[in-house]
């Protein structure tokens, strides 16, 4: 890269040359600013070389932080196909995550969940065993003289989500992107080709 152009133009030129991988070497928000511009390229698959922090992308496809591992996985390009998430006007690859106090979540407009206390609220676009829904996992928290801890946690499908409270309160996708709420999270339709490793759900060998 240089001042002169961006990644986004990077990966729009390349894609009309005929490109078929994208390699992306940095920490998550390096690859959280390319997926607006992949969006448009679904065909280009995406590729991740893990350097700095955070790098909790990569490792939710697989991918080790240490450079001969993650070059073995890009050789062997096992592909996933990512349904890509969208909140509000942001894409995202695999969640979107919000805590605190008095948070409500609607599930399509068929239920809603409210924690009672403090909770972290998770939206995962890779976990849910069909990979077509969004997983909703929500972790409470308790306070007392151990101080925070988890409590268990409940789990929940859905196609869409909306999250309207508590008003102006940041949720973080793919551990990179702030969007204030209100939000709605949804699964695009669009998908991603991903190069994962091993033992990353259903895949394919090209």
């Amino acid at each position: 890269l240089s001042v002169m152009n961006s990644p986004h133009e990077i990966i729009r030129d390349e894609a009309k040359r005929g490109v078929k991988n994208m390699v992306v070497v940095g920490t998550d928000k390096l690859v959280g600013q390319v997926l607006d511009t992949l969006a448009k390229y679904p065909e280009m698959a995406l590729g991740i070389i893990p350097v700095g922090e955070p790098t909790e992308m990569a490792a939710n496809f697989g991918i080790p932080k240490d450079l001969t591992g993650a070059c073995y996985i890009l050789a062997n390009r096992l592909i996933r196909r990512v349904s890509l998430g969208k909140i509000n006007n942001s894409y995202f690859l695999y969640q979107a995550e919000i805590s605190g106090r008095n948070i409500v979540v609607d599930c399509d407009g068929q239920y809603k969940i409210c924690p009672e206390t403090a909770a972290t609220v998770k939206i995962n676009n890779i976990l849910a065993p069909t990979g077509e829904v969004l997983q909703t996992t929500v972790i409470p928290r308790s306070g007392g003289l151990l101080g925070n801890r988890n409590v268990g946690q409940s789990v929940f499908t859905s196609q869409r989500v909306t999250i309207e409270q508590p008003a102006k309160t940041k949720i973080l996708a793919d551990d990179n992107k702030e969007v204030l709420t209100p939000a709605k999270i949804e699964l695009t339709g669009i998908k991603l080709k991903v190069i994962v490793g091993k033992g990353m759900g259903k895949t394919e060998s090209t």
